[in-house]
C-alpha cells in the first residue's frame, strides 16, 4: 500500500515535519510522484520507519540509528533482538519491583512480614 506523507504520519503517530526531517537526514527517503513531486511511501519505507521508531524508543541517537539502518537486514534484526532482550530484562525487573512494593504495602498494613533482606532484594538489582 502507498501512503502520502500525511497518511504515514497519522499511521505512525508522528508529525509530517519528522518525516521531512528523516528524509533530509537521509534516514528515510521518501519516493516522489513524478507528476506533482509529492512524497509517498511504500511498504519498504513503512517497514523502515517502524524500525527507526523502535530504535528511537530505545534512546539511540539518530546518527546511530542511521548507521544501523545502513547495515544488512541480518544486522538490523540482531540489533532489534538485542533491544528485545533488554526490554524483557526490564519487564522482569519491573515485575519484581511491583511484587516487592505490594509486599511492602501489605507489611505496612500488618497483613504480612518482610525480612530485611526481602526489603532490599529488588532495589539492589538496579544498583542504586
Amino acid at each position: 500500500m502507498s501512503y502520502s506523507i500525511n497518511e504515514l504520519a497519522k499511521l505512525a503517530g508522528i508529525s509530517t515535519r519528522t518525516l521531512r526531517y528523516y528524509d533530509k537526514q537521509g534516514l528515510l527517503k521518501a519516493r516522489r510522484n513524478p507528476v506533482n513531486n509529492y512524497r509517498y511511501y511504500e511498504e519498504t519505507e513503512v517497514d523502515q520507519l517502524q524500525k527507526i521508531l523502535f530504535l528511537k524508543l530505545f534512546d539511540l541517537p539518530l546518527e546511530q540509528i542511521k548507521k544501523v539502518m545502513q547495515t544488512s537486514p541480518e544486522t538490523q534484526y540482531q540489533v532489534l533482538r538485542n533491544q528485545r532482550s533488554k526490554l524483557v530484562a526490564e519487564q522482569q525487573y519491573l515485575d519484581d519491583l511491583i511484587k516487592n512494593l505490594d509486599k511492602t504495602l501489605a507489611t505496612m498494613k500488618g497483613e504480612t512480614q518482610m525480612t530485611d533482606t526481602e526489603k532490599f532484594a529488588t532495589l539492589k538489582k538496579r544498583g542504586n
